[in-house]
Parts: C-alpha cells; sequence; structure tokens
C-alpha cells in the first residue's frame, strides 16, 4: 500500500479459470507463471504494498482477502465487485504481486509487505490497492514517512495497518523514500532557478513538473513519493497565481 493504482488490463484466457483452481488450491507451473505476468504487467513490475521494483523469481502472489478466509462478509464482498463465493479469493481483483518481504534476510518482525501482513485481514481499514479508484492510498512526507490518504474507516486505524501489519514505514523504506523524494525537489528547484533567470512563467513551470511526477508515477518504483511531490509542485503553482 504504498498503493498506486494498478492498470486496467484484459487478462489470459487461462487465468479466466481462476475461479475453478480453489478447489483443488492447485497452481500448474503454466497458470502460475500467466498469473504472474500478468500481475506484474498490471502493476509495472512494482510491489502492490511498498512500491519497489519487482525482481523476477522473488516475488510472491498475495490475496489481499487471504486464502484462511472461508467466507467474506458483505462489505468484502462489495468491494471485491464479486458474488459470495469461497473462489471469490482467486478472483483477479483480489490478486496482486509483491516483493519477497525480505523473507530470510531479516529477522522475522522486520520483514515487509504480504511476509509481514501474512493472513491478516485488512479489509476493513484499508481499500484493495488492485480496485482502488484513487491514485494512491496513502501521502509520503518529506522524511519519506507514509500515511493514509484514502480508507474506509479511521485514519488512526488506517495507520496502525501500514505501521504495525504491513511495516511500509520500516527505516529502510523510509530512508529510500526520503532519498527519491530530496533528489525530486533539488532537480526541480535547480530548473525553477534556471527557467525564472530566463523570465518564463513560473505557474506554467510548476504545473508542467506536477504532470512530469503524474506521468513517472504511472511506471516508476515509490509511485506515491511522485504523487506526493506532484501535489507540491502544483501547490507552488497555486502559490504563484496567487501572487500574481
Amino acid at each position: 500500500m504504498t498503493m498506486f493504482r494498478h492498470r486496467v488490463l484484459e487478462p489470459d484466457p487461462l487465468l479466466l479459470k481462476l475461479p475453478e483452481w480453489h478447489t483443488t488450491w492447485d497452481f500448474g507451473r503454466g497458470e502460475k507463471q500467466a498469473l504472474q505476468q500478468f500481475l506484474w504487467e498490471r502493476q509495472n513490475g512494482r510491489c502492490s504494498y511498498c512500491e519497489t521494483k519487482l525482481v523476477q523469481g522473488k516475488t510472491r502472489i498475495e490475496h489481499f482477502h487471504p486464502r484462511s478466509l472461508y467466507s467474506l462478509d458483505d462489505e468484502c464482498v462489495s468491494r471485491l465487485g464479486s458474488e459470495p463465493d469461497p473462489s471469490v479469493l482467486f478472483s483477479l481483483n483480489n490478486l496482486m504481486l509483491c516483493c519477497d518481504g525480505r523473507e530470510g534476510q531479516v529477522p522475522r518482525g522486520d520483514t515487509i509487505c504480504d511476509k509481514h501482513k501474512e493472513d491478516a485481514h485488512i479489509c476493513a481499514e484499508l481499500y484493495n490497492p488492485a480496485t482502488s479508484p484513487f491514485p494512491s492510498l496513502v501521502h509520503v512526507s518529506r522524511s519519506g514517512r507514509v500515511m493514509p490518504a484514502h480508507y474506509p474507516s479511521s485514519v488512526w486505524t488506517a495507520q496502525e495497518v501500514l505501521d504495525a501489519v504491513l511495516n511500509l514505514n520500516d527505516s529502510a523504506l523510509e530512508r529510500r523514500r526520503n532519498d527519491l523524494y530530496i533528489a525530486l525537489l533539488g532537480n526541480a528547484s535547480v530548473l525553477a532557478k534556471a527557467s525564472e533567470d530566463m523570465g518564463a512563467d513560473m505557474m506554467a513551470f510548476w504545473n508542467g513538473q506536477a504532470a512530469r511526477m503524474n506521468e513517472l508515477a504511472e511506471t516508476e518504483p515509490f509511485a506515491s513519493v511522485y504523487l506526493s511531490v506532484a501535489a507540491e509542485f502544483r501547490a507552488k503553482a497555486q502559490a504563484v497565481q496567487k501572487n500574481q
């Protein structure tokens, strides 16, 4: 969940059989590869939660509503847009691709994303990243900390999931987001100074920078950093307009 909006793609016809697989809980090699490829392309090769770049062979197929749930309440079903049937857990709307969570590299308590979440049920606190209409479900501060931007219940419970269930404010992740955030601001400041010296329309400049950040968020790791920086740039454009 730094949780950017996923692309809309037509699935491989093989994946239309996904709801049938719940009867055997058996993913054949071809089916699993097709599913992984579809999710990879839908997410532009980024982890659905932490937004880092995925590495081939080091991914996990995440069930937003965990497989341990043998039934779904009406609210869950509504959010999935599916009928109340056990096969809903294998709906493409319920599946996403995550990083390996640093499994085997760090102690159990320091893992992240799907590996840290395990069978936790977070539907009541967070929207499903795969079906959310929002560009991102979180806001990123300059320090690199992620905070809820859109949530179904309360900001407090959503923040608890980000921190304790998904471990997305792990110090290493915060540092990487902070480094990127500061670099983007620094690059823009250099360009802004040069543009201002040339007498450019600064409102148009900052709006252009914001548009560029939105464009990069479609494909780059840490999409929500780009979207948060874009919000800063739009605010700068508004400030210029106000002072004109």
